[in-house]
This record gives C-alpha cells, sequence and structure tokens, in this order.
C-alpha cells in the first residue's frame, strides 16, 4: 500500500509535506481544524490513542536514553525523574487496557 493511500492523519509521512508545515505565527486554516470530520467516532477514538501512545514511546526512549548516560557519566539517578516515568508509564498500561478492553481497535476498521 502507497502511504499517500493513508488518510493523511495515518500517514506518517504526511507531516513531512511542505504543504501542511506552516510558520508558527500562522493560524490554522478551517481544514487544519476538522481532520476528523469525516471519520467513524470509532476511528477517531483509535488515532488518539495510537498518537498517544507514541508519544508514551518516545518518552520511554528519552528516559532509558537519560538514564543510561547518567550512569556513564558517574551520576547518580534523580528519584523526580523515576518518579515521573513510573506515573507515565502506568498512565499507558492503563490506556493500553482500555483500548484492548473495549475493542477499541477491532471497532476503528
Amino acid at each position: 500500500m502507497e502511504t499517500d493511500a493513508l488518510p493523511t492523519e495515518l500517514n506518517p509521512y504526511a507531516a513531512c509535506r511542505p504543504s501542511r508545515i506552516r510558520p508558527a505565527d500562522q493560524e490554522a486554516s478551517h481544514e487544519d481544524c476538522n481532520i476528523f470530520e469525516n471519520y467513524s467516532d470509532e476511528l477517531r477514538d483509535a488515532v488518539i490513542f495510537r498518537r498517544r501512545q507514541r508519544m508514551f514511546h518516545y518518552a520511554f526512549a528519552g528516559y532509558g536514553t537519560t538514564v543510561a548516560s547518567a550512569d556513564l557519566q558517574g551520576l547518580k539517578k534523580d528519584g523526580n525523574s523515576r518518579k515521573q516515568f513510573d506515573q507515565i508509564y502506568d498512565c499507558e498500561r492503563h490506556m493500553t487496557k482500555i483500548a484492548a478492553s473495549c475493542g477499541l481497535n477491532e471497532r476503528a476498521t
């Protein structure tokens, strides 16, 4: 399947297109504000959950990289960072349970 055949919100490469990139001081267009208007509620919910879980993935990777770098430099681990990581991980697990228990991904297809 070509990536251009995917809806913009599901296409990981769509954000890289110059037509989608706007200067920070430029207002969003009506089109930008209604990206989900033609989606079913189930598909919209699945996309939101997937995006949120991707964000958690990057938080985990960033935390792991930071801890590894601190270990290499002989720095002690920050208890606050560990607590924040645990909260993020707990939230991600909770969201995964929600998505799995209500059949979110199955209903979106």
